[in-house]
């Protein structure tokens, strides 16, 4: 009984998707588990009468180390990114920011008192109201 190898591994693939291997691959494409899965099914299903060629093999490793060094420079960037916006947040303490809500598009002024990293966003608190970095729309001294 033949298998064949594109069902095998694209149901190797799509069993292997996780929350964690989607969010690191920005939704975009096979994640490093996914990845590593269909190559192993590629070799498990491989006809022993016609092997698959070694440069294609090497290939598609070196294919999946790329993956994994783009996913690490992803995540690095991303910390950059917060530490960078968490620096913008601190030196706005004590200065007078005015801010406008996405949700009912309310204007907020006041000093800006502490800042603080919720789930990945710099919170501003201004006064008793909670607003993100990126609502802010002026700055002035104190």
């Amino acid at each position: 009984m033949p298998v064949n190898p594109l069902t095998a591994a694209a149901s190797a693939s799509s069993a292997s998707r996780t929350p964690t291997t989607s969010a690191a691959s920005g939704g975009m494409g096979l994640g490093k588990d996914a990845f590593m899965k269909l190559l192993l099914a590629q070799l498990r299903y491989q006809d022993p009468m016609q092997p698959k060629d070694d440069t294609q093999f090497i290939t598609q490793l070196a294919q999946f180390n790329t993956l994994e060094q783009m996913q690490s420079i992803n995540e690095a960037m991303q910390a950059v990114r917060v530490s960078s916006e968490m620096m913008q947040g601190s030196n706005l303490i004590g200065k007078q920011v005015q801010a406008i809500t996405p949700t009912d598009q309310q204007t907020v002024s006041g000093a800006v008192t502490a800042v603080r990293l919720v789930g990945g966003q710099v919170i501003l608190t201004i006064g008793n109201k909670n607003v993100l970095l990126s609502q802010v729309v002026s700055v002035g001294q104190a």
